[in-house]
């Protein structure tokens, strides 16, 4: 499939950690997301209309620590109180995405390979996670929905999980994966931020509206152009500094050069 194409194209590759590894319905899996963030994979299913999970092409690599699973069928006005769950060693091995690799060989030779991998202690998760209480999670369908819906109404609106680095064609940008669905950038946008650094120059002006976390800012930053970020969830707006600062821009010209608006867009 097109996925284990694109597997292939990122392994050992230093200058991107974070990636769409299935891409739905494109990739034959309809209401299956799988992206890549570092040593997470973070996964989108609409459950109402496609029932059924798809694989995890990379849960063997011995690199993944974990699975965030986020149900995308909510409604509306229950996104915001839903959060993405952990799903890590045992866990991962129970639930119906764990991948089965024999389903995807092309060949006998292959079948054979990957039916001793499947089967090896070398790519059991549990080394991430010693610690883990193994009945913690219990992946039936009842129980994953009554984790998902799990919420503390005590907890503050702005007490946010920490965001750590990824990396995407050389550039470093921040994402969170246990808070919500977005997780500070949209992966499959990956083509436009590549073009923003290849065609940005220190002349260069950029007006980002809608700019969510600023992804598109932080690419055209490293090119050396100036930008304006513009939003109306400060929050999100908060971490477009941040990740220019990681990309070695100095903080001394953050306001001169990367202005952030707290605001609507009106035209």
């Amino acid at each position: 499939g097109a996925f284990l194409g694109r597997k292939s194209l990122q392994m050992n590759n230093s200058t991107t950690s974070a990636y769409r590894e299935i891409n739905g319905a494109a990739d034959g899996f309809p209401g299956w997301i799988v992206d890549r963030y570092g040593k997470f994979l973070f996964v989108q299913h609409d459950d109402k209309n496609h029932p059924n999970k798809g694989p995890l092409p990379s849960i063997h690599d011995g690199y993944t620590a974990g699975v965030y699973y986020y149900a995308t069928n909510r409604d509306r006005s229950m996104m915001s109180k839903v959060k993405p769950v952990l799903l890590e060693g045992r866990a991962v091995r129970e639930s119906d995405a764990y991948y089965t690799p024999i389903k995807y060989s092309s060949n006998d030779i292959e079948y054979e390979e990957d039916e001793e991998m499947y089967n090896s202690d070398d790519y059991d998760l549990d080394e991430f996670d010693d610690n883990m209480i193994e009945d913690e999670f219990d992946i039936t369908d009842d129980e994953l929905e009554k984790y998902m819906l799990e919420f503390d109404s005590d907890e503050e609106e702005d007490d946010e999980v920490a965001a750590f680095p990824v990396v995407e064609n050389g550039v470093t940008y921040h994402v969170s994966l246990g808070d919500a669905l977005s997780t500070g950038i949209f992966l499959d946008q990956r083509p436009q931020r590549a073009w923003l650094t290849r065609n940005c120059s220190p002349e260069t002006r950029v007006l980002n509206c809608f700019a969510h976390c600023g992804a598109f800012s932080v690419a055209a930053a490293t090119a050396g152009a100036s930008t304006v970020s513009l939003d109306l969830d400060k929050k999100w707006l908060d971490r477009v500094w941040p990740q220019i600062i990681a990309n070695g821009i100095e903080e001394d010209s953050l306001a001169e050069r990367h202005d952030c608006i707290y605001g609507d867009c009106k035209f």
